[in-house]
């Protein structure tokens, strides 16, 4: 932690050092290893928060903007799609099988 915030005295750095000390106790990962029962319990919970209707605004927006930039970007591909497939000969109404 003394290289991490510029080799500073470890004196200062103490606090904050006893802090990640005892975040690290209480998460439940101690020497590495990661308790499996209290690991399915936090699991569970957190699949449960997809079913309150708060998650499911935010969701939808990012859904949507996700949507609206795919097809936005494929606009410009259009005149190139069509030319690639006029001349590999696929279709003979492109216009028609982009739509």
């Amino acid at each position: 932690m003394c290289w991490l915030r510029g080799w500073v005295e470890p004196e200062k750095i103490n606090p904050e050092f006893l802090e990640l000390v005892h975040c690290n106790q209480v998460s439940g990962t101690q020497g590495g290893k990661i308790e499996t029962d209290d690991n399915n319990k936090r699991f569970l919970s957190n699949l449960a928060q997809f079913k309150n209707p708060a998650v499911y605004r935010p969701l939808r927006l990012m859904l949507i903007i996700f949507f609206v930039s795919f097809v936005v970007s494929l606009f410009p591909t259009i005149p190139f799609i069509t030319k690639i497939m006029k001349e590999v000969g696929l279709f003979d109404n492109q216009n028609e099988s982009l739509v």
